[in-house]
């Protein structure tokens, strides 16, 4: 077990592996406007998987 402090509910005690995961948590929100950005309006109003909510509602933060 490693003796570093523990960081908050993850229970992560690496401080590099969290840098490492909010890193990889900046990349793929990143990737995910840039995909965002290429479409079309009518795209948005397009339904998702997220039950009856459209792509533009689930986008959403």
């Amino acid at each position: 077990m490693s003796s570093g402090r523990r960081c908050g509910r993850t229970g992560m005690t690496d401080v590099r592996s969290r840098d490492a995961l909010w890193d990889a948590i900046r990349t793929e929100r990143g990737v995910l406007a840039d995909d965002l950005a290429d479409l079309a309006p009518e795209d948005w109003a397009r339904p998702s998987l997220c039950g009856a909510w459209t792509v533009k509602r689930s986008s959403r933060t």
